[in-house]
């Protein structure tokens, strides 16, 4: 399977980070340059957005979950979201 079929699948089940579809893929030992283009790709066509994942997270952890703001941003961070979108999906939410 290729690194971009691969990728669909995984942001079929849920939201992901960037970083996070990058890791699973390169744990799925696909070339680093096969997935690099597959992300750019899912990037530019809409499909994987860092904005999205934090937003989706964010309401999930906060109004479903209920934890609390600096827990989730710390996640939001662990997920390998930049901390300027974690904190406008906070603010969101």
């Amino acid at each position: 399977m290729s690194a971009y079929a691969d990728a669909l699948r995984l942001i079929a089940r849920r939201e992901l980070s960037v970083a996070e579809c990058r890791a699973r893929l390169l744990d799925r030992n696909h070339p680093a340059e096969d997935v690099e283009a597959a992300l750019a790709r899912l990037v530019r066509d809409g499909a994987l957005d860092d904005r999205r994942a934090a937003h989706a997270h964010a309401r999930t952890a906060l109004e479903v979950k209920g934890r609390g703001r600096v827990r989730v941003a710390r996640e939001l961070q662990e997920r390998g979201i930049e901390r300027e979108v974690a904190a406008r999906a906070l603010a969101d939410v």
